[in-house]
C-alpha cells in the first residue's frame, strides 16, 4: 500500500500559492483499490492543499466544482471534500462553490481499521481560517449533496466543512442534504 493518495479534479497536491480560477466538471473516483497506510485526500478541485488559493483579479470565484466525487478508497483517514479534501493554509480573499455530489463510504479491511473520516461539500478538513473575496459576502458555498458511511471509528461530515479546527470569522453557506448512510 502506498503512504498517502492525493486525488483531485484539477490538482491532487497544491504546494504553490495560487490566485486563479480552477474548475472542475468531472468525476472523481476513488476507488476500493486505492489502499493507503496513511491518509486519502479527495477533492472536487484539490485533494490537498498547503498553499493559499484566493479569487484572480476581475473573477468571481476562486475554486469551483460540479462534477461528482465518489470515495470508496482504504486507509486509516479519509480527507474529502467537493472542493478540497484537506486544507493547511489560510484562505485569504478566495471564495469556493460546489455544486457537485459528494460520496463516500468508508469501509476498512482486515488489514486496515478506519478511524477517522473527514467529509464537506466544500472542505472535508480545514486547519486554517477562510476569508472571503473583497465583494463577496461568502467564503464557501454547497449546494451538493453529502452522503457519508461506513465503518469509521470517527465520522465528522457537514454541507461546507466536515470538519473545522480554528475559529471562523465568515460566512459559510449551505443548501445540500447530508445524510449517513
Amino acid at each position: 500500500a502506498k503512504t498517502n493518495y492525493h486525488a483531485g479534479g484539477v490538482l491532487g497536491h497544491n504546494a504553490i500559492d495560487l490566485a486563479t480560477v480552477l474548475e472542475n466538471s468531472g468525476e472523481i473516483i476513488v476507488s476500493e483499490e486505492a489502499q493507503a497506510a496513511g491518509s486519502l485526500y479527495a477533492g472536487g478541485v484539490i485533494g490537498n492543499t498547503a498553499k493559499a488559493v484566493a479569487v484572480a483579479d476581475g473573477k468571481d470565484y476562486a475554486a469551483k466544482n460540479s462534477g461528482t466525487l465518489s470515495f470508496a478508497g482504504i486507509a486509516p483517514s479519509y480527507y474529502a471534500g467537493g472542493v478540497f479534501g484537506y486544507n493547511k493554509v489560510n484562505l485569504p480573499a478566495t471564495v469556493l462553490e460546489n455544486t457537485g455530489a459528494v460520496t463516500i463510504s468508508a469501509v476498512g479491511s482486515a488489514e486496515v481499521a478506519i478511524a477517522s473520516l473527514y467529509a464537506g461539500g466544500v472542505l472535508g478538513y480545514t486547519a486554517a481560517a477562510i476569508t472571503p473575496a473583497e465583494g463577496k459576502d461568502y467564503a464557501a458555498k454547497n449546494s451538493g449533496v453529502v452522503e457519508f458511511g461506513g465503518t469509521a471509528t470517527d465520522y465528522h461530515a457537514g454541507g461546507v466543512l466536515g470538519y473545522n479546527a480554528v475559529a471562523q470569522t465568515t460566512v459559510l453557506e449551505n443548501a445540500g442534504n447530508v445524510s449517513f448512510t
